[in-house]
């Protein structure tokens, strides 16, 4: 299931036109507020976050249906297939973002393309949003299978993701701040002169925390039968 869903092409709809309101918007602004107004925390937590879990909540629904779920041999064939829809999904949302984003960078600032900062910078998004996509992506699928339901688990995830507003209030712990970085904070670049060790640092835990995911939800399934 590696093809562009419907709900899929609708989120690159959308996202085409909501960058051009932020274009137009930030007109008179500089490309960095720019870039924080395509990416800014609000469109993260209501809209990016909610449209990309109901794309992968259809998604599930789809592959979990009787008559697909009979043609796999095995649990570890099941789990290989979630993975790899994921991952393109992901990789894609991810591309197509960026794409999307420096397009309109570019328009807003043609010489931008003579700053390798630019193209570097374009790289390592598609790296650190697929990062974030993927988590956010594995997650859903855990909660799906404590839950045993995927309006549920969307709901739930969206709220988890919500609460991490809390990390930037004034009322947060000093130690919370500190020590835990929203997940926004992780996939996009909102300060070019951001500390690059730090931010590989949550990166590479976000990839350790997915990777024990994967093998929670393995066990999960696992330990169960893989009827519903």
């Amino acid at each position: 299931m590696k093809y562009i869903t419907k709900e899929e092409k609708i989120l690159y709809l959308v996202l085409i036109a909501m960058f051009t309101m932020f274009a137009i918007d930030g007109f008179n602004k500089s490309l960095i507020e720019l870039y924080n107004l395509m990416f800014n925390y609000i469109s993260f937590v209501f809209f990016y976050v909610p449209a990309y879990l109901y794309i992968l909540l259809k998604i599930i629904k789809n592959i979990s249906l009787p008559e697909i779920l009979v043609r796999y041999e095995s649990i570890d064939d099941l789990i290989m297939d979630r993975i790899k829809i994921l991952f393109f999904l992901c990789l894609r949302i991810s591309i197509f973002s960026v794409i999307f984003s420096s397009i309109f960078l570019v328009l807003k600032d043609i010489n931008i393309i003579y700053y390798k900062e630019f193209w570097l910078m374009s790289i390592l998004s598609i790296g650190t949003q697929f990062v974030g996509w993927f988590f956010i992506g594995l997650l859903y699928l855990l909660l799906v299978k404590i839950f045993r339901h995927e309006m549920l688990a969307y709901i739930i995830e969206i709220f988890m993701c919500t609460s991490m507003i809390y990390v930037l209030s004034l009322t947060a712990p000093v130690f919370v701040k500190r020590y835990i970085k929203p997940l926004w904070e992780i996939m996009y670049f909102y300060d070019f002169d951001i500390n690059m060790k730090t931010k590989v640092l949550y990166i590479n835990l976000t990839i350790i925390i997915s990777v024990m995911i994967i093998y929670l939800y393995k066990y999960l399934l696992k330990s169960k039968d893989i009827g519903r």
